[in-house]
């Protein structure tokens, strides 16, 4: 297999949640029950827009992808560039 031209990423991003989770409550208790989570994701980098970053987590031959996920540009707080065989800087 020839090398992959998309670039190898690492991203942390904060994630949507739902607030209350079940059945009526009053809107000044809705904080109360807020817990955001933070996403780790490795994949390559197939497009990038000002908005999204889509990436794969599977490549192979002939430029196919499984695994697909867009995370919001918003949502992304950090990015780091991965190269294969080497570790990841803290």
């Amino acid at each position: 297999m020839e090398k992959v031209k998309y670039p190898l990423e690492y991203i942390r991003w904060v994630d949507s949640c739902v607030m209350g989770g079940g059945p009526w409550h009053p809107l000044d208790e809705m904080e109360s029950t807020l817990t955001l989570l933070q996403g780790e994701s490795v994949g390559w980098i197939i497009r990038e827009t000002d908005e999204v970053l889509i990436i794969v987590a599977h490549i192979t031959e002939g430029e196919q992808g499984a695994g697909g996920f867009a995370i919001p540009k918003a949502a992304v707080r950090e990015r780091k560039t991965c190269r294969l065989g080497e570790p990841m800087e803290e």
